[in-house]
Parts: C-alpha cells; sequence; structure tokens
C-alpha cells in the first residue's frame, strides 16, 4: 500500500470507523463500519487507492482533486 492509500484509510479510521481491506479475486474490497452506528460501507474495484477514495466519499469525509 502507498503513503497516499495509508494515509486515506488512517483519516478514514480517525473518524471513528473500523477499515479492512481485503482482496477478491485479486480485486480490493475495502470496508468501513462506523463504530457508533455499526453500519457498514463496501466499495470494490480494480484499484485500491481509487477504492479507498471512494470509500472516504461514502463515509462524508470530501476529497479535493
Amino acid at each position: 500500500m502507498d503513503s497516499t492509500t495509508r494515509c486515506l484509510v488512517e483519516t478514514i479510521s480517525a473518524a471513528d470507523y473500523m477499515v479492512e481491506i481485503g482482496y477478491t479475486d485479486e480485486l480490493p474490497v475495502v470496508v468501513a463500519v462506523d463504530l457508533k452506528t455499526v453500519e457498514q460501507f463496501v466499495v470494490r474495484g480494480d484499484d485500491l487507492y481509487e477504492t479507498v477514495c471512494e470509500l472516504a466519499v461514502q463515509v462524508g469525509i470530501e476529497l479535493e482533486d
């Protein structure tokens, strides 16, 4: 995992989410669980960085272009 992706995962975690990264058929699957509400967000993609970016947006973290 590159440093930018790691930073995004740490940012999501700091917003009270448990983040898990796995792979299905060699494609990344990233899950965030809200530690307060237990709501789950699941994103699958072709590229780990892009998948983590989409997860960040889904949990309400605004990313600049």
